[in-house]
């Protein structure tokens, strides 16, 4: 099954609007039917001889004598009072139909006898009277004298009633000049088919639009699930381009599609049915010639449609790249300008638009191909269908026919014009197919959680435990921790030392559950953390890091982020412990101030405490800071570290440390070297027993600045 087609499931939720969509559609194919259907009458009004009603009687004639007849003007000599007579010749007679069984066959001529009128019209006769009566007629046969017959009449066929209960409703003109009354009476009856077409066009297009928003909005929501669902470490490998991608032009294009679907695809052949019914009551033959097209179409649109879904793909794939550099260019913009790389940007950008370019032109050319190809089948077929029925016509003499062919050619454009703009859509669908194959590989990704519910990590006193714990990124080629493996009992603090790349970060991420470890075990409580799920480990854990993420909401939103229903009490508390009560309250609006997206508006020691009171607001057992005082400036670094001296007791605490000013609050300290476990211990065991501790110590003590020199604890021994 196509990919477009399995994303119509979204539809089904609303059942209802596309029941009362499907229905509009059939009426509207009605209406169709109907507006074309007066097309004939139309022409008989202003083409024929004999007119609407005369047309409407000879085909009741024809109904009840099972013959088709040819009107005839007089000229015939042989009997008196017969020279003026209007004839009904016989064309072709059905198999035990009353014309048969009277002997009748083609060639022979009919007209009303003198007890009516020989000048009557004796379609008229034969059409008003009732079945199973007796008509009495003239037979006139080529070098014979005419002879006075009888003819039994059948009931009328279904479509005969109608359209003599339609006659009954109008006023039949006296002479060819008085039709115009009837004429307008046919354009009036045209115009309202159509207004209530139209109507009901208005109404089937806004569903489906309503529909197809909704359904787009379910789409995105499915896919930012699918990307929260995704683990850590696709978006730093990957990059977020693709992803964007997915949720702009990907679910854009689908939307689209659906949108096509339910508009164009539900109109398009419901009116190539109401004019495909028309052409088979005008003549099934011919029609069924014209349709004999319908498979080279069909084919035309499947070989079209393979090449404009890889190149539509690729297309995406494009889009997506060049949206990811726009806003990585837009939001590095002050780095941008100050090395002067706007013109490396831009040709990066030319570069990447003209690979679009190239692909969408493809698409553009397989488009204009598809529309002048079955336009070409489709007037070749008219072509042809014209000359047969021309050849027929001819042959037969049934000239009064000509508003019939006139009729069958109108349906017959309808109906192709319909046929063109159907494969125009498919081919489009083809290009929507693409971005539902995107989709789907977007929800299909596997999670960070298995598929199979865990249970809840229990509350815990935050003992936690590493046994033996090794980690390499996907698509690694080396680990990055070996064989790491420690305890820490409630309350305890571990800080993380290192060279950059040791391994700090990818140690904490996996306490966080944002990375999976390799091999080894992680207890919390002596709870393995991978047998539970990473929402109830996650409740119990929070993580300050180097990036002071700020979200474009209120600063009281920022703080309170993923607690619904929080005191404002409880959040200004959380921001007077970490310091940022201070600085929100000169803010125009205070705590209900909406940030710029990444805060912008903040310094990058306001960001950091906002960080900071998001942590504390939650009260987890365990915490991480990552670099956490990294943007303090050295004025609020005091305070800011006795708040978290102060938050930190009674919790397990991880703190990566690359300044050893923040150092002094751990009780022990894990060195990493190439994640390897260098050391682990005090600080003056470090100094004793560890070479890789010694030369970070030294190296900070001397990039320190002279209040960190001095700081008794980790003074220079004298």
């Amino acid at each position: 099954m196509r990919p477009f087609a399995r994303s119509l499931r979204y539809l089904r939720r609303r059942t209802g609007w596309i029941a009362v969509m499907v229905t509009c559609a059939v009426l509207i194919s009605a209406l169709w039917a109907a507006g074309l259907a007066v097309l004939l009458p139309g022409a008989k009004v202003l083409l024929s001889e004999e007119g609407l009603h005369g047309w409407v009687y000879r085909r009741a004639a024809q109904s009840k004598l099972g013959a088709t007849l040819q009107r005839r003007s007089g000229g015939e000599q042989g009997a008196s009072g017969l020279a003026n007579a209007r004839w009904l010749e016989v064309t072709a007679v059905r198999e035990s139909s009353p014309a048969a069984r009277s002997g009748l066959g083609p060639g022979d001529r009919l007209a009303a006898r003198e007890d009516i009128e020989p000048t009557a019209d004796l379609a008229r006769c034969l059409a008003r009277t009732p079945g199973g009566t007796k008509v009495a007629a003239w037979l006139l046969r080529p070098a014979q004298a005419p002879k006075a017959i009888e003819l039994t009449l059948d009931e009328p066929a279904l479509e005969t009633r109608v359209l003599l209960w339609a006659a009954s409703w109008t006023t039949e003109p006296a002479s060819y000049t008085q039709r115009y009354p009837l004429l307008l009476m046919l354009l009036g009856v045209a115009a309202a088919l159509a207004a209530a077409r139209m109507a009901l066009e208005v109404v089937k297009d806004f569903l489906a639009a309503r529909l197809v928003l909704r359904t787009a909005l379910a789409m995105r929501m499915d896919a930012l699930r699918a990307c929260l669902d995704l683990p850590s470490t696709t978006f730093s490998r990957e990059g977020t381009a693709q992803a964007m991608g997915r949720f702009q032009q990907d679910i854009g294009e689908i939307a689209a599609g659906q949108m096509t679907l339910l508009g164009g695809l539900l109109s398009e052949p419901a009116r190539a049915l109401g004019a495909l019914a028309v052409a088979m009551a005008l003549s099934w033959r011919l029609t069924l010639l014209a349709v004999l097209v319908g498979p080279p179409i069909y084919l035309l649109v499947r070989r079209v449609g393979r090449f404009t879904r890889r190149s539509s793909r690729r297309s995406l794939e494009i889009w997506a790249e060049m949206m990811g550099m726009l806003k990585e260019t837009l939001s590095a913009s002050r780095i941008v300008k100050l090395y002067r790389a706007q013109t490396d940007r831009r040709r990066r950008f030319l570069r990447l638009g003209r690979r679009l370019l190239e692909h969408q032109s493809r698409l553009a050319l397989a488009e204009a191909l598809v529309r002048p190809a079955v336009e070409l089948l489709g007037l070749g077929v008219i072509l042809l269908v014209v000359a047969a029925a021309g050849y027929m016509l001819l042959q037969d003499g049934a000239a009064q026919d000509s508003e019939r062919l006139i009729a069958l050619t109108g349906c017959l454009v309808i109906l192709f014009a319909s046929a063109q703009r159907v494969a125009t859509l498919a081919n489009r669908l083809s290009r929507v197919d693409a971005a539902a194959e995107r989709f789907e590989e977007l929800l299909a990704a596997p999670g960070e959680e298995p598929a199979a519910p865990l249970p809840a990590l229990p509350a815990c006193t935050s003992s936690l435990e590493f046994r033996r714990i090794c980690y390499r990124y996907p698509g690694g080629d080396h680990d990055v921790l070996r064989e790491v493996s420690f305890t820490l009992r409630p309350g305890d603090t571990l800080a993380l030392v290192g060279p950059n790349g040791a391994g700090k970060t990818t140690l904490v991420s996996l306490v966080a559950g944002l990375l999976r470890p390799t091999s080894g075990s992680i207890f919390i409580d002596a709870h393995d953390i991978e047998r539970h799920s990473l929402r109830s480990l996650r409740r119990q854990v929070a993580m300050v890091s180097q990036d002071d993420v700020v979200f474009n909401a209120s600063v009281a939103d920022n703080i309170a982020m993923g607690l619904r229903g929080c005191d404002r009490g409880r959040i200004e508390q959380a921001a007077a412990a970490a310091f940022a009560d201070e600085f929100i309250r000169l803010l125009p609006r205070g705590y209900d101030t909406v940030l710029s997206e990444g805060g912008q508006m903040l310094s990058g020691g306001q960001r950091q405490r906002l960080t900071i009171a998001r942590a504390i607001l939650r009260e987890p057992r365990i915490l991480i800071f990552d670099e956490a005082l990294s943007q303090i400036d050295s004025e609020s670094e005091s305070k800011i570290q006795l708040a978290m001296e102060r938050f930190m007791r009674g919790r397990t605490t991880l703190v990566v440390a690359h300044r050893f000013s923040t150092v002094r609050l751990a009780s022990r300290i894990l060195v990493l070297d190439e994640g390897r476990m260098a050391g682990l211990g005090t600080h003056e065991e470090l100094m004793e027993t560890c070479e890789a501790y010694r030369r970070l110590y030294q190296a900070q003590f001397i990039a320190a600045p002279e209040s960190v020199k001095g700081s008794g604890r980790f003074a220079r021994p004298s």
